[in-house]
């Protein structure tokens, strides 16, 4: 068949739910043959397309921050030189906001952010900031990291410290990714009147990245079982939960990597090169559970599998739902009433934004691009390779080291001025 349209990728790097690092992950697929003609007799005619907008958000940077704050505090920001700046830092609804001196800068979170402990490396020597207890906050999606230290005198009480301010942030990310998406339910059951859906193991809303914008589109997830004729399964992402617009599709082969981002109560996981947030952790378990099991019966070459033996496998799936439901109800509770914390972006389809695939090894923006933050850069740097502004001495806790896009960068002192580099804010 004709291959969908898909998102551009970036380079980045994540941990296989096999343990395996991915890193520079491949994007040459082959859309083949989906299925054999078993359930395709007798369909029941197929509904017209409603007419529908899609929920798109803007995962923009410099979005109005919400509501009163929810901490504050005074905390070291950590420069990629390895000094430290003593900032005011201020936790909304929907960002933070980071005060030095006179300068300010304010910080839109969204779906695709990550939170996690740090530490210093062992054989760091430097008193001076050795005893700070780290956390970062990376915007993985726009390439951004962000190194914040705690400092008591007593080191337990800066654990502490640390424990409530990662807390609070994994919170804001999570009521974040929660806020964008409309109340549903997991399903396993196929739509009697959509003849593409007969061969569904489960379906539900995830959160698809778009580089464009960037954007965050909310879509309606399908995962197909497999077939043996072309050892392929399908994951199709509709417009809505009627499954009759077609926005991505997704090949899976017994070689496709399924990833999950590292990060404190994360929703967010990967398919190849595509990112994607479910509405809960717990989701997001049952997501890369069922991608795996694909996987193996795929390495394995099973047979397609039955009508019987699908409804065995959806009941496993229902059987997995059920035992998480009481926690899901208390998760879409605490959200029930809450608007989108994001901007919501005007889209009546979510096909024109999506654009061909291009290498995951390439900067997507080119060599001469502008960044989130409005300063031009080389490349793009991936949140789990070095890059040559990240603090050096720092890798988070039990993870290889991750980089940094400094908040404060520091401008090159114009020729014949032997005064010392100027601090601006890259807002």
């Amino acid at each position: 068949g004709a291959s969908r349209p898909m998102l551009p990728a970036q380079q980045w790097c994540s941990t296989c739910i096999c343990g395996e690092k991915v890193g520079g992950l491949a994007t040459e697929r082959t859309l083949g043959t989906k299925y054999d003609s078993l359930y395709e007799a007798d369909l029941a005619p197929i509904r017209p397309a409603k007419a529908s907008e899609v929920l798109s958000f803007s995962m923009a940077t410099d979005q109005p921050l919400r509501g009163a704050p929810i901490r504050y505090g005074r905390l070291w920001y950590l420069l990629g030189d390895e000094r430290v700046e003593l900032v005011t830092v201020t936790l909304h609804n929907n960002g933070i906001v980071i005060v030095c001196k006179e300068r300010k800068a304010a910080i839109s979170l969204s779906p695709f952010a990550l939170i996690r402990n740090c530490r210093f490396h062992d054989t760091y020597k430097d008193r001076d900031i050795s005893d700070l207890k780290v956390f970062k906050i990376s915007l993985f999606a726009q390439s951004l990291v962000y190194h914040f230290g705690v400092r008591c005198e007593d080191p337990t009480e800066a654990e502490a410290e640390r424990l409530l301010w990662v807390a609070d942030l994994v919170r804001v990310v999570a009521r974040i990714n929660q806020s964008l998406f409309p109340p549903f339910d997991m399903s396993c059951k196929p739509i009697v009147s959509v003849a593409s859906t007969f061969r569904r193991l489960m379906a539900g809303y995830l959160i698809y990245y778009e580089d464009r914008g960037p954007a965050a589109t909310v879509l309606y997830a399908e995962l197909h079982a497999h077939s043996h004729l072309d050892g392929q399964a399908i994951l199709e992402l509709y417009e809505d939960e009627h499954c009759e617009v077609l926005a991505v599709e997704i090949v899976l082969t017994a070689e496709t990597k399924c990833s999950e981002n590292q990060g404190i109560g994360s929703s967010c996981f990967a398919v190849e090169d595509h990112r994607l947030s479910a509405r809960t952790c717990l989701e997001r378990r049952l997501w890369l559970r069922a991608l795996s099991n694909i996987k193996v019966k795929l390495q394995n070459k099973a047979p397609t599998p039955s009508a019987e033996e699908l409804s065995v496998y959806r009941d496993a799936i229902e059987d997995q739902l059920l035992s998480t439901r009481s926690a899901l109800e208390e998760e879409r509770t605490a959200v029930a009433d809450l608007d989108p914390l994001l901007r919501r972006l005007p889209r009546k389809s979510a096909s024109p934004f999506l654009t061909p695939r291009r290498s995951s090894r390439m900067n997507s923006r080119g060599n001469d691009s502008i960044t989130a933050r409005g300063f031009s850069a080389g490349t793009d740097c991936c949140p789990d390779e070095p890059d040559s502004r990240c603090p050096s001495r720092i890798v988070p806790e039990e993870a290889p080291p991750k980089p940094t896009r400094d908040l404060f960068e520091f401008s090159p002192p114009k020729p014949g001025n032997d005064s010392r580099p100027v601090v601006r804010i890259s807002v």
